[in-house]
């Protein structure tokens, strides 16, 4: 199971990038997405650990839109998940250096060609790239590990 958790932008954007990496990944992986819109944040944490915890086989993948606390973060890092960065305000603890932006972060958008800088246009990854990006990151973390219990 790959974990994908969405950060900045407006949720309707990261919901329309999941929908279009559904559509681009299927069939052979499958996406199920969990909206933390109107979920309060003390529910968080139990929400990502049922769901890590439900036995997702590993030809799927598992978003979290509205990531936003460090706590989240923290608590996904630990599970390995791969953060998917969009445009757009980003969550205060991403602005505080509380997080190191590593790695596992990724910076994506739908469709990078329409964004307004050259440098954003190399920097963010289209859903299928940002998916090949994270596949491979998940692949190299597994190398002779067993997956990350939740």
């Amino acid at each position: 199971m790959m974990i994908m958790a969405f950060l900045g932008s407006a949720r309707s954007e990261q919901l329309k990038f999941i929908e279009r990496l559904a559509q681009e990944i299927a069939p052979d992986y499958r996406v199920k997405m969990v909206n933390f819109a109107g979920l309060p944040v003390a529910q968080r944490i139990n929400t990502i650990r049922r769901c890590c915890a439900e036995g997702i086989p590993p030809y799927a993948v598992l978003a979290f839109t509205g990531i936003t606390t460090e706590e989240e973060i923290i608590f996904l890092q630990k599970r390995r998940a791969s953060f998917v960065v969009m445009p757009g305000s980003l969550p205060r603890v991403l602005m505080t250096g509380s997080i190191e932006i590593d790695h596992s972060f990724i910076f994506a958008h739908i469709d990078p060609q329409t964004l307004d800088t050259e440098a954003k246009r190399r920097t963010y990854q289209d859903p299928e790239t940002a998916f090949s990006s994270c596949l491979l990151a998940e692949m190299k973390r597994n190398r002779g590990t067993v997956n990350a219990i939740c």
